[in-house]
């Protein structure tokens, strides 16, 4: 007899190697996950479900299995036609299909087509990060719609978690404040657990890797014990129990959800910072007219480490490059911009239709024709770029990320400038005027030695999300009103005369410059 423990099924999964591993699914899983989720979410027979998982992709368990078991309707879409724009949301209309399996990538297909889609009332979306403007796209087409973001592996055999997005018009959807939207909790018998580095439940906002409790894990993988003894661990709070070590990097909320917070093995180290992309990518989805982007690392020429960015438009739009390093330089430290913006018409994807990172372009450095120096200052500021870049020709109008520039030489070039001409050119500047005359005009405006500081002033943001200590602090605050332990207090003695008026006038534009100093907490809902 054939038991809920015997192996089911073989699922390759790609290794960090390059070097796919097989994965032993057990028949366990799938029997104690769907009748949960189909009431949970009220699936029924009733419902039409869409089919959109590659054969060679493990979701299709549950795209071919939870219909049948319903005795719901299974529609197929002509797999050629998939990626043309508008072709999904007809097909979904014209079908009249009423729950969708899908990825962030086949989401994006799903809303570019602009097709309202009236039958659509669930979408669970699993296998990547998941945005809440692609997903305010999708209430939109669809008004009946509930979005859930699914949380698992392929080792968990199911998904294991779930967030389910609230509506614009719900107050929740107010304070989810970031763009990625969070893991949320564990399904019926299932926790989500944040560790430390030391094996330790992490606190609200600290970060740490997320192992999934489950009685219903996957076997292990066929042939290797040793990585199977490193992934699929003793549970150390409840004895008999295992956990799985899902190499993703997460940080709870105050609300006990958890959120993504990156790769363990995808950060990257960039001289000597180390930087999670999904951070770049979540600010580069901010950016005016960008639809989706990824951001990696290469190494095209040796030892020459770079952060590049591939952005892909919003219909209508154009993505300008040096807009969006200046934009990112404003938001993000300077080792986390990135040197290159590769503008895109799509992001190469999977057969599973995921983003396929070996298939993105290198990046395309064309100077234009160098034109010499004009004045005395282009000369100088020629001299320190070809000094830095180490060029042996730079022209005035040539980009300085273009021809080899990335942060660090950046934050070197503003100390040439310093030492060379006296002035202090932020480092937003340089990423709005990339060139020697760009430059070279600054710095003609400022001889008078006066700053021009109105420039740095962000405006526009009526609201920004809390940071991670800032979320901490708060949630602190709540459990103790009254308490004085994070203040600090410092009291100052002032010598000889004072000009009160001048003083006053300094502390007004320093309020007025420094954002933080004028930034406050308002309680919305308890959040």
């Amino acid at each position: 007899d054939v038991g809920p423990d015997d192996a089911a099924v073989l699922t390759f999964t790609s290794g960090s190697t390059g070097r796919p591993k097989a994965v032993v699914g057990r028949h366990g899983p799938l029997t104690w996950f769907y009748p949960w989720m189909s009431e949970r979410f009220g699936l029924s027979a009733e419902d039409r479900f869409g089919m959109l998982s590659a054969l060679s992709h493990d979701p299709l368990q549950r795209d071919l299995f939870t219909p049948l078991w319903l005795g719901a309707t299974l529609a197929v879409p002509d797999p050629e036609r998939i990626g043309e724009p508008g072709y999904l949301a007809d097909w979904v209309r014209r079908e009249g299909v009423t729950v969708l399996h899908l990825t962030p990538a086949m989401l994006e297909l799903l809303v570019s087509g602009a097709g309202e889609m009236p039958s659509l009332r669930r979408a669970f979306v699993v296998g990547d990060l998941l945005k809440r403007s692609d997903v305010a796209r999708l209430q939109r087409l669809a008004p009946r719609v509930a979005c859930i973001n699914l949380y698992g592996s392929t080792e968990t055999q199911r998904s294991v978690a779930f967030f389910e997005v609230p509506r614009p018009e719900d107050s929740a959807a107010a304070r989810l404040g970031r763009e990625v939207l969070p893991l949320g909790a564990g399904m019926e018998d299932v926790q989500l657990l944040i560790l430390d580095s030391e094996g330790r439940l992490a606190g609200i906002g600290e970060l740490g890797e997320i192992h999934l409790r489950s009685a219903h894990l996957a076997l292990g993988y066929l042939d290797d014990p040793a990585l199977t003894a490193e992934r699929f661990l003793p549970d150390p709070f409840t004895p008999g129990v295992r956990l799985y070590r899902t190499g993703d990097l997460g940080r709870y909320r105050p609300d006990g959800a958890a959120k993504f917070a990156g790769r363990a093995d995808a950060q990257v180290k960039i001289r000597g910072f180390r930087i999670e992309p999904g951070e770049v990518e979540a600010e580069i989805s901010r950016f005016p007219g960008v639809k989706e982007s990824v951001v990696v690392v290469r190494e095209d020429r040796p030892g020459d480490r770079r952060l590049v960015a591939y952005a892909v438009p919003a219909p209508g739009a154009e993505i300008d490059a040096a807009g969006l390093r200046a934009f990112l330089a404003g938001r993000l430290p300077v080792h986390m911009v990135p040197a290159d913006v590769v503008p895109l018409p799509a992001l190469p994807l999977t057969r599973t239709s995921k983003v396929d990172r070996r298939a993105l372009p290198a990046p395309e450095r064309a100077v234009e024709t160098a034109a010499a120096p004009r004045t005395a200052v282009e000369e100088r500021l020629a001299g320190i770029w070809r000094e830095l870049l180490g060029v042996e020709a730079v022209g005035v109008h040539d980009d300085f990320f273009d021809l080899g520039g990335h942060s660090l030489l950046a934050t070197q070039l503003l100390s040439r400038l310093r030492s060379a001409f006296g002035a202090e050119v932020p480092l937003r500047a340089l990423f709005e005027r990339p060139t020697i005359a760009g430059i070279a005009g600054l710095l003609a405006g400022r001889e008078s030695g006066a700053a021009d500081l109105s420039s740095l002033v962000r405006t526009g943001l009526e609201e920004a999300p809390l940071s991670f200590a800032q979320e901490r602090l708060w949630f602190l605050h709540q459990l103790d009103p009254a308490g004085s332990a994070y203040n600090m207090h410092q009291a100052l003695r002032l010598e000889g005369d004072l000009d009160e008026a001048a003083l006053d006038s300094a502390l007004r534009e320093l309020i007025r410059r420094q954002e933080a100093l004028r930034t406050r907490f308002e309680d919305r809902g308890g959040r």
